[in-house]
């Protein structure tokens, strides 16, 4: 398939590349949300 409209590879690590920091950032602030519901807990 060697049309012009197909999307280049190179856009395509881009988006991928993007979505997997939104994906880290995302688990991080839940992971910041587990210490933040456990630490009275712990206090």
């Amino acid at each position: 398939m060697h049309s012009n409209n197909s999307i280049k590879p190179g856009r395509t690590f881009l988006i991928s590349g993007f979505i997997r920091r939104i994906t880290s950032e995302s688990i991080s602030v839940e992971a910041t949300d587990i210490d933040f519901m456990y630490a009275p807990s712990v206090n």
